[in-house]
C-alpha cells in the first residue's frame, strides 16, 4: 500500500472521533442500523420482518418520549429507562428465538450502539467490567 494512501487512511480516524464526540455532545441518536443482513441470515418472511421494523420504530419512539420527560432525579429518569429497556427485551423474546437475540446483541455492539458515549465492557452475564 503506498505510504499517502495510508497516511489519508490514518488522518480520517480522529475525523471520525470528532464527529462521534459532536454527535455525542448534541444529543444525536445514532443512526438507524440497517438489519436486513440478520433478516437475510434468520431467512425472515415479508411478515416477521414489518413486525420487527414496526415494533423498533415503537421503542424508537418510546425513548424518545422518555428522554423528553422531566423526572425528579436521575436515578427515577434511569429506572424508566431500565423498565422500558426489560420490556424491551421481554417483547423480543417472543418473536426472535434465543440464537437471534444474541445475533441482534452482537451485531448492535459491533456497530457501537449504545447511548451515552459510555463503552464500557460487559461480561456475558452483563455486568460491567472496568
Amino acid at each position: 500500500m503506498p505510504i499517502s494512501l495510508r497516511l489519508k487512511q490514518l488522518a480520517v480516524i480522529p475525523l471520525l472521533a470528532v464527529l462521534s464526540t459532536a454527535m455525542a455532545w448534541a444529543d444525536v441518536p445514532p443512526p438507524k442500523p440497517d438489519l436486513s443482513p440478520l433478516y437475510e441470515q434468520w431467512q425472515l418472511d415479508e411478515s416477521t420482518i414489518a413486525e420487527l421494523e414496526a415494533y423498533f420504530q415503537q421503542m424508537r419512539e418510546a425513548r424518545e418520549s422518555l428522554r423528553e420527560q422531566d423526572f425528579a432525579s436521575r436515578q427515577e429518569r434511569r429506572d424508566a429507562m431500565r423498565a422500558l429497556r426489560d420490556t424491551h427485551r421481554a417483547n423480543l423474546e417472543t418473536i426472535l428465538d434465543e440464537d437471534q437475540l444474541q445475533d441482534l446483541k452482537a451485531y448492535m455492539r459491533q456497530f457501537g450502539h449504545r447511548r451515552g458515549g459510555h463503552k464500557k465492557q460487559r461480561s456475558e452475564s452483563g455486568e460491567i467490567e472496568g
